[in-house]
């Protein structure tokens, strides 16, 4: 039914599923969320320096203000 392919697992409605399901996905959620913040400032760190368009991934800035702020052509150095 339904619910086979949306949870992927054994596709059982009971609540305890469901719920187990939802824990599975916030773990996944944090664990995702830790390994895409940790990893940018790290290579924001790297790439310093580096105009937006020469930057790749996460690199590259998360948002377009993100990215912005990123580009010293945009943000020069105080001189």
């Amino acid at each position: 039914h339904g619910s086979l392919s949306r949870h992927k697992h054994h596709g059982c409605d009971c609540q305890l599923c469901h719920s187990n399901y939802r824990d599975y996905e916030n773990r996944r959620y944090r664990l995702r969320g830790y390994g895409t913040w940790q990893p940018l400032a790290e290579t924001l760190r790297a790439e310093q320096g580096r105009r937006a368009y020469s930057r790749y991934g996460i690199a590259g800035g998360l948002t377009p203000a993100e990215r912005a702020v990123l580009d010293p052509t945009l943000n020069p150095a105080p001189a």
